[in-house]
């Protein structure tokens, strides 16, 4: 199959009913599991509404889904912090580590 060059969101429906997975929009694009994400990740940043769930990719059907989508990844981002706060405590514990910046404690 030839890798499509559309854009994920054009294959997308309204209404998390409707929702693709991201093996499903490979099989229509041709591109792998990892390129449909990082398509997926591409137009999020240019600006494009794609939500997600469980059930897979889908454009906003409601207010309600936009709000359940925005608290879904308040909680991921808010989980990712706590979990690399603690390492960066550990590194910080290191003699000679640098810190995230590259810089160490005495530059």
């Amino acid at each position: 199959m030839v890798k499509t060059t559309d854009k994920i969101i054009d294959l997308l429906q309204s209404g998390e009913a409707n929702a693709k997975t991201a093996r499903d929009l490979a099989t229509i694009t041709g591109l792998t599991l990892r390129e449909v994400t990082l398509q997926i990740a591409k137009e999020r940043q240019d600006g494009a509404v794609i939500l997600s769930s469980g059930k897979g990719y889908f454009l906003p059907g409601n207010i309600e889904e936009v709000l359940h989508f925005c608290r879904t990844m308040d909680s991921r981002a808010k989980n990712i912090y706590l979990a690399s706060r603690s390492a960066k405590a550990l590194l910080a514990q290191i003699p000679g580590q640098l810190d995230l910046e590259g810089v160490g404690p005495d530059d």
